[in-house]
């Protein structure tokens, strides 16, 4: 009786314990393991990514080597950094199994370890740390190192003239002060030879203290001073002389860029046709590939640019305007047979229309931005860009232009690429429109296959024209790299 009595209170102490402890460790999740930045995602970023999102190059308005870069996101504006598996572009680009969609474009897909670590990363709340925070441990990791040392002298012996003479003469002086220690205290020591007739010239040196070696040293440092701002002095003349040979010597042409091609700001070449108020243009495929229907010449859209009143009809020659009543009306439609992922919600929300010149980096906004609205949904889109003007009736001459980019608005800042130009040039007499009046849309997105100007490459006139390019009439590839859809 004794023995059960001991052991039916064990067996309830155990089995509260048991109860309390056993569904802990069957039921907690384990913990999300911590995933380390800048040694495991970032090598994968700057393997598979910089290419086509990096310092060279930024498809689809995404760079991926900047944390500043990163949290604006890229046209699309889907969220880089945080989120979750199901919010996160980066994870879904990696991870998805569809071609068009999925990164990197044209390569081979990342290993399952790779899209693992990732996975882990986005799961932890996708942390980009400030890119200060990893240059400084970089620079720490690097400051007790062998080569930097090295680097250190090595600037100090070329940027500083006389640091050699310098410092000998420091190596020296600090001798020489160790010496006249060892002779003070041999004085005190009553050393024989520190007294007599070949002494005498030392004697003077019993009276050096701690001062006199502050006062050298500082007198040094003064001297070191001086030599580092005249190793300023020269490095800056050296400078300035180098800049102005860079002037003046001849540099032979980068690739082409939309810049160097069309200028800055960049204005289009002209089509080959009469003046006219309104008309229609034709875009072409830029790929060439035998696999592609007509070897890639095909349309891929058709443009539409009007002159139109405030009622929305479109301005013919000699129709008399009412003040400030005018608008370009600008109208885009996707041609048979091309792609879907051309034309995709994200590609077109990020079209806009303005006056104002745009790079790739933020800008102030400085002139009205009319965004794109849905005609037809993933076929036809239009804008409508009032103009400035006439005002009154001695108005004769009204000019400029008007750009075309795909890009982001965000607050009063934009960004984009530019792919075209609509020039108008206008004049009026008495608020009549006269003959020689025109509006006329022309390219300027540039890419490396184009002709320029080297000869063999994709030729402007089936890229953009005025004149009529074939549609798809057949079977078209589906591959999305011989395509070249786009990175959002």
């Amino acid at each position: 009786m004794t023995t059960m009595r001991i052991q039916q209170p064990t067996r309830a102490v155990l089995a509260v314990v048991c109860g309390f402890w056993i569904p802990h460790f069957a039921w907690a999740q384990p913990a999300t393991p911590s995933v380390d930045f800048k040694g495991q995602i970032q090598p994968i970023l700057e393997t598979h990514c910089h290419r086509c999102h990096g310092p060279s190059m930024r498809s689809g308005g995404v760079r991926l080597d900047r944390r500043d870069d990163v949290i604006a996101k890229g046209y699309s504006q889907s969220p880089l950094v945080g989120g979750t598996l199901q919010t996160n572009e980066i994870y879904r680009r990696v991870a998805s199994k569809d071609v068009a969609y999925r990164m990197p474009k044209g390569e081979p897909p990342l290993s399952d370890q790779q899209i693992g670590l990732i996975r882990q990363w986005v799961e932890a709340g996708a942390q980009w740390p400030e890119d200060s925070a990893v240059l400084a441990k970089s620079a720490a990791e690097s400051w007790f190192s062998q080569e930097a040392w090295l680097m250190y002298g090595e600037r100090w012996v070329n940027e500083v003239p006389g640091f050699i003479p310098w410092l000998c003469v420091m190596l020296v002086l600090q001798l020489g002060l160790l010496m006249v220690e060892r002779y003070k205290q041999a004085v005190r020591s009553a050393r024989p030879w520190t007294d007599g007739p070949r002494a005498r010239w030392l004697r003077p040196f019993r009276h050096f203290n701690v001062w006199h070696f502050v006062l050298i040293d500082l007198l040094m440092a003064v001297v070191l001073l001086l030599e580092v701002q005249a190793g300023l002095q020269a490095k800056t003349r050296q400078l300035e002389q180098t800049v102005v040979q860079l002037n003046q010597a001849i540099v032979p042409p980068g690739p082409p860029t939309t810049l160097s091609i069309y200028g800055n700001p960049p204005i289009p070449i002209r089509p080959n046709h009469p003046p006219r108020l309104s008309g229609t243009y034709y875009r072409g495929n830029c790929e060439r590939n035998e696999k592609l229907f007509n070897g890639g010449n095909y349309r891929t859209a058709t443009l539409r640019v009007s002159l139109i009143d405030a009622q929305g009809h479109e301005v013919k020659y000699g129709d008399r305007v009412a003040a400030n009543s005018l608008a370009i009306r600008f109208e885009l439609e996707r041609a048979l047979g091309t792609t879907d992922a051309l034309y995709g919600e994200s590609i077109s929300k990020g079209v806009f229309l303005t006056r104002q010149p745009l790079t790739e980096k933020f800008a102030k906004i400085t002139e009205p931005i009319a965004s794109v609205r849905v005609i037809k949904p993933g076929w036809k889109w239009e804008a409508v860009v009032p103009l400035k003007g006439p005002s009154d009736e001695y108005v004769s001459i009204m000019s400029g232009m008007i750009y075309m980019y795909q890009g982001t608005v965000e607050q009063e800042r934009a960004r984009g690429t530019v792919h075209y130009g609509i020039k108008y040039d206008l004049h009026l007499n008495k608020l009549a429109m006269e003959p020689n009046s025109e509006v006329w849309v022309g390219n300027l997105f540039w890419t490396p296959t184009l002709e320029h100007p080297h000869r063999g490459q994709v030729p402007l006139k089936q890229w953009f024209d005025y004149e009529p390019i074939p549609e798809v009439t057949g079977p078209n590839s589906t591959d999305p790299k011989l395509l070249g859809i786009p990175q959002k």
